[in-house]
């Protein structure tokens, strides 16, 4: 089973919401078959982008060229120019429905076609 883990630090006050945000958004894409799991790391592991971080097999779903690494707690800058300790549910559902893409997604339609599960 694939899973989306939430990266985050002691005391993280955002790991919560960004839990239950990614798990609105899973629900909303249909994929019953991504669990969820909340990954605390101690201060000797090195956090690559802030707390809390969601990562997919492996590749954070946000990493862009302005992320600095560090142990401090991560601030997502939202589409409206706010910022929040999480994306907002449309960047969520946008990342997972993208990094959740994969041949092993498709399914053949009877038809010769293939299309998304």
């Amino acid at each position: 089973m694939r899973s989306v883990e939430i990266i985050h630090l002691p005391g993280c006050a955002s790991s919560d919401l960004a839990r239950r945000r990614v798990e609105e958004a899973l629900e909303l894409l249909g994929r019953h078959d991504v669990a969820v799991q909340l990954k605390q790391v101690g201060p000797e592991e090195a956090m690559a982008a802030g707390s809390p971080s969601l990562v997919l097999e492996g590749r954070d779903l946000f990493t862009t060229a302005e992320v600095a690494a560090g142990r401090a707690c991560r601030v997502y800058v939202h589409s409206t120019g706010g910022a929040e300790g999480v994306p907002e549910l449309g960047a969520v559902l946008e990342a997972l429905r993208s990094g959740l893409a994969s041949s092993a997604d498709l399914v053949g339609t009877g038809s010769g076609k293939a299309q998304r599960s």
